[in-house]
């Protein structure tokens, strides 16, 4: 972990695609005023002019070409961060697969709880499977590069929760089978 941003005043870590990311931000500058929030526009009455025809009004439903998985630094380039950010990577694939999930234990471990499973096609066929599994990944020399990484429980059913409890212990909610 980044001794930096771990001092910042906001930390974020972020599941996306394949990989984790961490987020941090030097402290805020002072608030501009609050304006009052402004009242969405009511929805005309009457058939299909409700809130979600509001919604969909001028979407484009045509087909697409498929989407296609980015690279770390691919997906980096396309956030939008505002001024004093910045985002780096510090898990990505092959390391890890299909993240839903982040904790840190006392000691810096971070634990990643993989959906391998889950809606790998549109009908969610073998979500169930017990391919899922949480990995462990330490940062030994303190340099903030994880350089050690194991299967910590493996052949789980969609792991949900994870909350280290003591040294070695994790508790851990999955679905079951």
């Amino acid at each position: 972990m980044h001794k930096h941003l771990l001092r910042s005043s906001l930390i974020a870590s972020l599941c996306l695609g394949g990989g984790i990311l961490l987020a941090g931000q030097a402290p805020p500058p002072t608030p501009a005023p609050a304006t009052p929030p402004q009242q969405p526009p009511a929805a005309p009455g009457g058939r299909g002019g409700g809130l979600d025809a509001q919604i969909a009004m001028g979407a484009d439903f045509g087909p697409r070409p498929p989407v296609l998985r980015l690279t770390p630094e691919e997906q980096q380039k396309r956030f939008l961060l505002a001024p004093g950010f910045r985002i780096e990577p510090v898990l990505t694939d092959p390391l890890i697969e299909d993240p839903v999930g982040v904790t840190f234990d006392g000691n810096g471990r971070m634990y990643v709880l993989e959906m391998r499973s889950y809606m790998q096609d549109a009908d969610g066929s073998n979500s169930r499977a017990p391919v899922s599994r949480i990995s462990r990944h330490e940062d030994p020399d303190g340099d903030g590069t994880y350089d050690r990484h194991t299967v910590f429980a493996d052949r789980l059913v969609l792991p949900r929760i994870a909350m280290p409890l003591q040294d070695g212990v994790l508790l851990v909610s999955t679905a079951a089978r």
